[in-house]
């Protein structure tokens, strides 16, 4: 019966030890992914956003549609410059 649980104990150490190089491999893998997963919640928090305040999107629409589509084209490059000239100074003020 000693052989047998000695064989026992030697199995389970050697599963011990496959299931903690499955882990690391796991978690080597999942910080792969961090950064798309990461892209796709901001787009669900994104849309679940524009869901609860339905009148930003109409605003929008309405906006695009008053002014004439050069203008609208004009006024969105203004507000991305602004953005990220915005992002910019936050990222170097922060650093």
């Amino acid at each position: 019966m000693n052989g047998k649980t000695n064989l026992l104990a030697l199995k389970r150490k050697m599963l011990t030890a496959r299931i903690a190089r499955q882990r690391l491999d796991l978690a080597h893998d999942a910080r792969i992914l961090e950064v798309p997963l990461g892209a796709i919640d901001k787009g669900i928090s994104f849309l679940k956003y524009m869901k609860a305040h339905p009148v930003i999107p109409a605003a929008a629409a309405v906006f695009c549609f008053v002014l004439k589509p050069g203008k609208t084209f004009r006024w969105a490059r203004r507000i991305w410059f602004f953005a990220k000239f915005y992002k910019n100074v936050r990222n170097k003020l922060a650093a």
